[in-house]
């Protein structure tokens, strides 16, 4: 999940791009990504964004984030595949606004 959420945060700097939303390294951060593509998309694919990246913090700097947030083993490989079928999906729906096939509105 962790690399997942850095695939997702830099096909959204694309798609940002792709819009003329460009900017130098260094000069924003994840919290500025995630803004631009609330102002441009909307809540809720930021807010996707942004449990991507609660979830690889933790997963990344928690030790014991998998014990303490899931019952078992199964109940995280659900979680794993749920959140894994959803950036494929938002995956795809960014593809398809890079190419300009897409539509303004991503939900």
């Amino acid at each position: 999940l962790s690399r997942s959420y850095y695939a997702m945060y830099h096909v959204w700097i694309a798609v940002l791009a792709s819009r003329g939303i460009v900017w130098r390294r260094g000069k924003k951060d994840h919290a500025d990504v995630r803004e631009e593509v609330k102002r441009e998309f909307g809540d809720a694919n930021a807010q996707r964004l942004h449990d991507l990246f609660r979830c690889r913090v933790d997963s990344d700097y928690v030790p014991s984030y998998v014990s303490q947030r899931f019952r078992d083993n199964n109940e995280f490989r659900n979680f794993a595949s749920r959140t894994l079928d959803q950036i494929v999906e938002d995956f795809r729906k960014c593809e398809r606004l890079i190419e300009g096939d897409g539509p303004e509105e991503v939900t």
